[in-house]
């Protein structure tokens, strides 16, 4: 009985208008309920601003966003193209590229959506989006600093490792190691705390939280004593040296090499290919063996339990170790490339016979060697029969290379030929001298800052320093490298610089005689042809005092002239070989000739020839409208540098006629890497991508 008045009341409370409506008439019927008094078309006009608005962000974005990826290409590739040049670079490009693509990306939808903001009617939804993007960006860039500091890690492993000292690159790679990881933590939680510093409402607590964090620090501390005792171990690592990356150590009376050294542990690889963790405070609070702490070399035991029907000479013997391939393996048509190409050997391979092992590696070095060796004691007992008979009859035994050259040392004595005391002083035996052939003193300097002891200049550079007032590095002018073709009117360029008593290289016989003449102590350039020990001692007699062997040598023959030289021999080991000099001046096809050479604006471009092959040749051309044709793939012989200085080719030269002084820089360093790294019995880095040896292993024919 009571509901019904209190659903009155209520219904009379809450629609107090309904109820006087219902009461003016009573005695009418209940009336439809209204309509309701939502506005269709405001929904629909907010809907569609809203869409307009999404749409406008967005397609700015999108087109910021094509921009910035666009920026970062162009970044990208500069990078790339540095790199040739400097490994720096190069490294960057590797370990930023996607970073940078993703940076780009977001800061230009970032702007994009920033211009499009000011013009939207629904504000609230685009600050949460313009939120989100600068979150992205802060992160971003925290990934491109990291990927900074990747790759000056790389940078500088690779030029420590370049430099032939084990032992340094592997303290430097640890103590990079250590310290990159470092920066790398720091870096993270510096971009964590910018992304969290967008927000207002973190700004302002920012203040409360600094004030508690010495306390909190104190807390952390005490909970986290352990671990950051590692840290702090690992730091000590990698500042006091004990250990580095491949040290050989015993740790538990378990032998391995230490793979890895993090900030709280370090990874010890046994032989069976376990991996030991350790934390770091191992390291500093209990004694270890480090095998490899003053060297590289280490010894130890290895005890084989055999059976006694074992034989013994089997396992002692000594041979080649086949493996299996750890990236591609050996195919029989490698075997068949690689043995077939017989050089200058006599012999030309008819057929052959492969018997190899499915999955395995072999070091090419090792074929070659095989084949050099088959060659010789094939040739030696081609020969024997015709030895005997002559041991047999009496005679004497048939000359050999040696013997030809002990017989032309004899007769350089008995004509007085021996080296001179300046030269002998200038070059004492097994010294090795880095040079470089300049054209200008801006070059010399970067040469000789990189470590160039011998610096050559062509005549026409000498004349333009000379003219232009300009120093050469220390105040001493190159040696003069004298042109290979001196006609009647060229005498006066060039015998300005024949002296008596002072070197030049001259390129042709005229002014050998010259030079003999006033008491000079000319050079022999390679355009003057020494292929055999006859030339060799031909031109010793008539003045020679040194010699740059020819490119179209091979390294057997280089190495052949270089034993029967009494004389300082050189070879250019870096640059680009000239092909050829032409009298005519080949830019006369890239326009009208004013015959005027010195004021030929076409002589100071950097054009080139192509080739049937595609291949472009640099062409220089020099003020008496000569022009000079190059090779089209530079020269790198310095993994030969060891080799060279072994058979006497004392003088190394890096041609700098078509490099800038970073690159002639970096050229004369790789060279004087080349020869300290087989002074102490390494091995130089590996031929340069795109370069070629030369004829050293593929002559003439």
């Amino acid at each position: 009985m009571t509901a019904l008045p209190l659903a009155v009341l209520a219904s009379a409370a809450l629609a107090p208008a309904v109820r006087a409506t219902a009461t003016a008439d009573p005695s009418t019927d209940p009336s439809p309920s209204a309509p309701p008094t939502t506005d269709v078309t405001q929904t629909v006009e907010a809907v569609a601003a809203t869409t307009v608005d999404v749409f406008s962000i967005a397609w700015r974005a999108g087109l910021g966003t094509i921009a910035g990826i666009a920026v970062a290409f162009v970044g990208i590739v500069v990078l790339r193209t540095l790199g040739r040049r400097q490994t720096i670079y190069a490294e960057i490009s590797r370990y930023t590229r996607n970073a940078l693509y993703a940076l780009g990306g977001l800061t230009g939808a970032y702007f994009g959506a920033q211009l499009a903001v000011f013009a939207v009617t629904t504000p609230d939804w685009a600050q949460y989006a313009l939120q989100t993007l600068r979150i992205c960006i802060i992160l971003t860039i925290a990934w491109v600093i990291v990927g900074l500091v990747k790759a000056l890690e790389a940078s500088i492993v690779s030029g420590v490792r370049s430099s032939g000292d084990p032992g340094r690159a592997n303290r430097v790679t640890t103590q990079a190691q250590i310290l990159r990881r470092v920066a790398e933590a720091i870096i993270i939680i510096c971009g964590l705390v910018g992304a969290i510093m967008t927000f207002p409402g973190a700004r302002l607590a920012m203040g409360s939280l600094l004030a508690s964090a010495g306390l909190v620090s104190v807390i952390a501390g005490l909970a986290a004593q352990s671990t950051l005792g590692n840290v702090f171990a690992g730091l000590q690592l990698a500042v006091t040296d004990a250990i580095r990356v491949d040290d050989v150590v015993v740790v538990d009376e378990e032998q391995g090499y230490i793979e890895e050294i993090t900030l709280t542990y370090v990874v010890v690889r046994v032989w069976d290919d376990r991996r030991l963790i350790y934390p770091s405070t191992y390291f500093t609070k209990t004694p270890f063996a480090n095998w490899s702490r003053r060297g590289t070399q280490h010894t130890g035991t290895l005890t084989l339990d055999l059976d006694w029907r074992v034989p013994v000479a089997s396992v002692r013997a000594e041979g080649f170790v086949v493996e299996g391939a750890r990236t591609r393996a050996v195919t029989q048509e490698d075997l068949v490339a690689h043995v077939g190409r017989m050089g200058q050997s006599p012999f030309d391979p008819v057929s052959f016979e492969i018997d190899l092992d499915e999955g395995c590696g072999m070091g090419f070095s090792a074929v070659h060697g095989v084949r050099a060796r088959a060659c010789e004691l094939l040739e030696r007992a081609l020969l024997e029969p015709t030895s005997a008979k002559v041991r047999a009859v009496g005679l004497a035994r048939v000359p050999d290379a040696e013997d030809l050259a002990v017989h032309l040392r004899f007769e350089r004595r008995e004509r007085g030929l021996g080296a001179s005391a300046a030269v002998a002083d200038a070059v004492p035996a097994g010294a090795a001298e880095v040079c470089a052939l300049v054209g200008g003193p801006r070059l010399a300097r970067a040469a000789v800052a990189a470590g160039a002891a011998r610096l050559y200049a062509t005549a026409d550079a000498l004349i333009a320093a000379r003219v232009a007032q300009a120093g050469w590095p220390g105040g001493v002018e190159p040696i003069a490298w004298l042109d290979e073709v001196c006609r009647e009117g060229d005498h006066a360029r060039l015998d300005q610089f024949v002296q008596g008593g002072e070197p030049c290289a001259v390129g042709n016989v005229s002014e050998l005689a010259l030079a003999t003449k006033r008491g000079a102590a000319p050079e022999i350039r390679p355009c003057i042809p020494v292929h055999n020990e006859s030339a060799l001692v031909a031109l010793e007699e008539a003045g020679a005092r040194g010699f740059w062997l020819s490119p179209e040598l091979t390294l057997e023959e280089a190495r052949a002239l270089g034993r029967a030289a009494d004389v300082p021999c050189g070879l250019v080991v870096f640059g680009r070989v000239r092909a050829m000099t032409s009298e005519h001046c080949v830019l006369q096809v890239a326009g009208p000739c004013i015959h005027a050479c010195p004021r030929c604006e076409l002589r100071r471009r950097h054009v080139s020839l192509r080739d049937k092959d595609g291949l472009l040749l640099p062409v220089r051309t020099d003020p008496q409208g000569r022009s000079r044709i190059y090779g089209a793939r530079p020269l790198d012989a310095t993994p030969q540098v060891g080799e060279l200085l072994s058979a006497g080719v004392t003088r190394l030269m890096v041609d700098c006629t078509l490099l800038d002084e970073s690159e002639a820089g970096l050229a004369v360093r790789r060279v004087v890497h080349a020869v300290k790294a087989s002074f102490c019995g390494k091995r130089p880095a590996p031929r340069m991508v795109g370069a070629t040896s030369g004829h050293l292993f593929s002559g003439i024919g």
